[in-house]
């Protein structure tokens, strides 16, 4: 993705739903990724008056995935020492994705992304410790 088409992107359907909140205050969170901190795309929300808060790339703190990548990891690291093959490793990410462990996960993630949301915003896109 590149810049003008991520201003497509905020332009044909982000904005429209910032639009609706009209006098609330809202952000859009990104992260560094290119597209999200070229000129342009500054010029088009400077333009568009929508305050931004940039996370660094990979932030666990509003990424589900970067929880589930870290359990993940964590379950294999337990068994590193049982695994042999690479047929051993995958079968043990499987396992580990399809247990019951990653829907107590994303519930934990869904129930606690009010407080990261507004830690992420007291904090200007500092980690927030989540």
């Amino acid at each position: 993705m590149n810049s003008q088409v991520y201003c497509d992107i905020l332009k044909n359907h982000v904005i429209k739903e910032f639009y609706i909140l009209k006098g609330q205050q809202y952000h859009l969170v990104t992260d560094n990724a290119g597209p999200h901190r070229s000129k342009e795309t500054k010029a088009f929300l400077d333009k568009e008056n929508i305050s931004k808060i940039s996370l660094s790339k990979y932030s666990p703190d509003l990424n589900l995935i970067e929880g589930i990548w870290a359990y993940l990891k964590n379950k294999i690291w337990q068994e590193r020492k049982s695994l042999n093959t690479n047929q051993e490793i995958w079968k043990q990410v499987q396992t580990a994705f399809y247990s019951s462990d990653i829907d107590f996960i994303i519930e934990q993630y869904y129930d606690s992304l009010t407080d990261r949301l507004k830690s992420v915003v007291a904090l200007k896109g500092q980690p927030t410790g989540y």
